[in-house]
């Protein structure tokens, strides 16, 4: 196909290639291709230090300079080390603010080009990762990913070395092990109470400054958008948590964990 043609797709939005698996289209059949590879075992290209395989030979390049540490391109800023170039031109857009990438939608502006199209989906709907346990749907490969760990599998390859306790993710162990620790490095500068995370103590800031968030529906002020959205749930009637032995659904995440103990 002549090159003309398969640049008009990019203004017609024409995807004719789709794929047989999940339904999601493409432009050209190089990319179904591509993308096909996320639903097929083809990791023909494997790394003799740590057997890390990749389906095509520069994914494995660039896994491989993380042995070398053949990191040439050095940020001036915080003297963090890159392995190519337009890995330090993204990381640069961390210290000058930088957001060249505008969603045409919202017009929210995003680093990197493919945050920007993760976030596209949020406006389309297109959810390409399945869950071939329950069949729910995802609109980014590592929500899936966790889904399955925190769902399915149980898998939490995290402890606590002091009391055993298992997290999902090494950040939860970080947050967790400050239990034991008792190093509360977070301080208000309003009333100098201290916390052991940022999010708690910018939670507890707002306590100060009177910044309100209210329901448009019964106009009831919270504290936290996060706070609205589980509240609009009594209103919309949502319940996305669901137990897995007795079906029963849940409007908060914590009321399921509680639940499932009734269940053990």
């Amino acid at each position: 196909m002549c090159s003309l043609n398969l640049h008009m797709r990019t203004h017609t939005g024409e995807k004719p290639f789709s794929c047989d698996i999940c339904l999601k289209s493409f432009s050209q059949k190089g990319n179904l291709d591509r993308h096909s590879r996320i639903h097929k075992d083809t990791t023909k290209f494997s790394c003799d230090l740590c057997q890390a395989s990749f389906a095509r030979a520069d994914g494995l390049d660039r896994h491989r300079r993380g042995h070398t540490q053949e990191n040439r391109y050095s940020c001036s800023i915080c003297q963090k080390t890159f392995s190519r170039r337009d890995y330090l031109t993204v990381h640069n857009r961390i210290h000058t603010k930088e957001t060249p990438y505008t969603c045409s939608v919202c017009q929210k502006a995003f680093a990197q080009s493919s945050t920007l199209k993760t976030h596209l989906r949020i406006h389309t709907g297109e959810k390409s990762f399945l869950c071939t346990v329950c069949q729910r749907s995802f609109t980014q490969k590592i929500h899936l990913e966790l889904h399955i760990k925190s769902r399915h599998t149980g898998e939490k390859p995290y402890s606590c070395c002091v009391c055993q306790k298992a997290c999902l993710f090494s950040s939860d162990l970080t947050r967790h092990m400050k239990i034991h620790t008792g190093k509360k490095g977070f301080s208000c500068q309003v009333c100098e109470k201290a916390f052991a995370d940022k999010g708690s103590m910018e939670k507890h800031s707002k306590l100060h400054s009177g910044e309100k968030f209210t329901c448009n529906i019964c106009h009831k002020s919270f504290t936290s958008k996060r706070y609205v959205k589980f509240h609009m749930r009594l209103h919309s009637g949502e319940r996305p948590f669901n137990c897995s032995v007795c079906k029963k659904a849940f409007v908060r995440k914590v009321s399921l964990t509680l639940h499932m103990r009734t269940h053990t």
